[in-house]
């Protein structure tokens, strides 16, 4: 149950992101509510992947790699922003997020 119950609540949460990411009055990835949200997320999205002893080292990394990819996509999206517009960029953006996301998941599972 512990393990469904996380699975529904991280499911939760991307799909919040996910819209929310599509709202024109959404702020930047990079004001201090948004990295603080980063950072912990990406150490709970992290943590989970490793080995119990590697834990706290994935969640660093988790959190560290949420954060500096905060500021990678802000500069990127604003560039696609400006050449394709807000809805077709955040499209792919999340294209990108998911695919990612399955190949990081689809590696722990396999170890």
């Amino acid at each position: 149950l512990h393990g469904k119950l996380a699975v529904a609540g991280a499911c939760a949460l991307a799909a919040g992101e996910l819209l929310g990411d599509k709202m024109r009055s959404a702020p930047d990835r990079t004001v201090p509510a948004g990295l603080a949200a980063r950072l912990l997320t990406g150490f709970l999205a992290g943590s989970p992947l490793a080995h119990r002893r590697d834990r706290i080292a994935a969640g660093a990394l988790g959190a560290a790699g949420a954060v500096a990819g905060g500021y990678v996509g802000l500069a990127l999206r604003k560039r696609a922003m400006a050449r394709y517009g807000q809805t077709p960029s955040g499209l792919v953006e999340d294209a990108l997020a998911l695919g990612a996301t399955a190949l990081i998941v689809g590696s722990a599972r396999r170890r």
